[in-house]
């Protein structure tokens, strides 16, 4: 019988234990997601928005791409643009195959913050005409 308790003791201290450690690490989580976004408008806005969509079951990526596209409208330089993504340590590279159109992406972020794909497409005259925004976990 005194075995029993011990193990049953020891059972249920192992399992607080491992609750601990999962509370802990999602405080960690949020606390470096919360730390990445402020003072990143941009990405806030489209992170706050995707989030909010994922909660009401509509397209995470379709609410992502309105907050980009209204904080960088339509007809927004080119040089503006990816100054306000570099501001917000975005990287740009060039498109290939298409007239001066970017990939942007996040470097270097923690491991709980998104993985950001932005596909900015540009007109002739180097003005924003659409934007592409996939969210990879």
């Amino acid at each position: 019988m005194r075995w029993m308790k011990r193990g049953l003791i020891a059972f249920s201290a192992l399992g607080l234990l491992l609750a601990g450690a999962v509370a802990v690490n999602h405080f960690i989580e949020t606390s470096q997601t919360r730390n990445f976004y402020s003072g990143r408008k941009i990405l806030s806005a489209m992170y706050e928005a995707a989030r909010a969509a994922a909660e009401e079951r509509r397209s995470s990526h379709g609410a992502a791409k309105s907050a980009l596209m209204t904080l960088l409208p339509a007809g927004t330089p080119k040089a503006s643009a990816t100054s306000a993504l570099s501001d917000e340590s975005v990287t740009c590279e060039r498109v290939r195959d298409a007239h001066g159109d970017l990939v942007c992406g996040v470097r270097n972020q923690p491991a709980a913050v998104h993985n950001w794909h932005i596909e900015l497409r540009f007109d002739r005259d180097d003005k924003l005409a659409d934007a592409r925004v996939l969210i990879l976990k």
